[in-house]
């Protein structure tokens, strides 16, 4: 049973999450708390357990290193990432193991081969998309999901266990196919994904850190949810609940969670949930 006070502050939920509070720790020993200087990182606790959430950009070499700064001095005894075991994989044989995050700016690139008319099916667009978002990276120094990677490594120094958090990977392309085949005419109808406020104007590397902000993820996802339905419940809500029953149904008293910016307030909202229904 949630008690009356937690019940009151769970009703607002996003606007006082983007102010960083402490929620919900009345009777029960179970809170989320972040310092509004740092958004990145939050902290979830219950009874004996502890995990450290942190947001990233996964093209933001600032979000790598306070990965693996976090999980460093913490020395957890779980890290969970936001991959699957096939995407683990693939990345640890040297692939590029990051997942379609970044949806925000890929789907414009979507938006674009749609308006042209140019024929391609939807899978052929995806993939067009998903070249086009991170094609250009590497030759600009620049290493996506370079966080999951450093969360490995600094996992196997602290002798954490690495826990694949994430949907399989070719379940989640399957289901984003189908979901753009239902949202396409309406995302191309929709201005927000278009009018996304961005500024690119200060750089590369700029833009990503402000891919960092509660804020500016909150803004993201709220353009998704209204343009794009079925796309921000593959890529968000599905995502969001199999990562955060990970991080509520392990055994480890202390955890570092390692998940893109646009999924952290859904699994802080999953935990408090999850724990005050225990």
């Amino acid at each position: 049973m949630l008690d009356s006070h937690c019940s009151r502050m769970l009703r607002p939920w996003l606007r006082p999450m983007l102010r960083g509070r402490r929620f919900c720790t009345a009777t029960t020993g179970v809170s989320v708390e972040y310092n509004s200087a740092n958004q990145t990182i939050s902290y979830l606790r219950a009874p004996g357990r502890e995990v450290i959430l942190i947001g990233t950009a996964h093209i933001s070499s600032s979000s790598a290193q306070e990965v693996r700064d976090m999980i460093i001095k913490e020395r957890p005894s779980g890290v969970m990432v936001e991959l699957c075991p096939k995407r683990i994989q693939k990345m640890r044989d040297g692939g590029l193991g990051v997942s379609p995050g970044g949806l925000g700016e890929m789907l414009k690139v979507l938006l674009r081969g749609l308006g042209s008319g140019g024929g391609l099916p939807m899978q052929g667009l995806l993939e067009q998309a998903l070249k086009g978002f991170y094609g250009n990276f590497k030759s600009m120094g620049i290493e996506p999901g370079a966080e999951f990677k450093n969360a490995m490594e600094a996992a196997e120094e602290v002798g954490a266990k690495v826990i694949a958090g994430d949907i399989d990977i070719t379940l989640t392309m399957e289901g984003l196919t189908r979901a753009l085949q239902q949202d396409w005419q309406q995302m191309l109808a929709c201005r927000e994904l278009l009018d996304l406020d961005i500024d690119h104007s200060r750089g590369f590397m700029d833009t990503a850190e402000q891919l960092k902000s509660r804020e500016k993820a909150a803004q993201i996802n709220a353009a998704m949810r209204k343009c794009a339905p079925h796309v921000y419940e593959v890529m968000i809500e599905d995502r969001d609940r199999t990562m955060a029953g990970y991080l509520c149904r392990s055994s480890h008293r202390k955890m570092v969670g390692v998940v893109g910016m646009g999924h952290c307030v859904g699994i802080e909202k999953a935990w408090l949930e999850h724990f005050m229904n225990v």
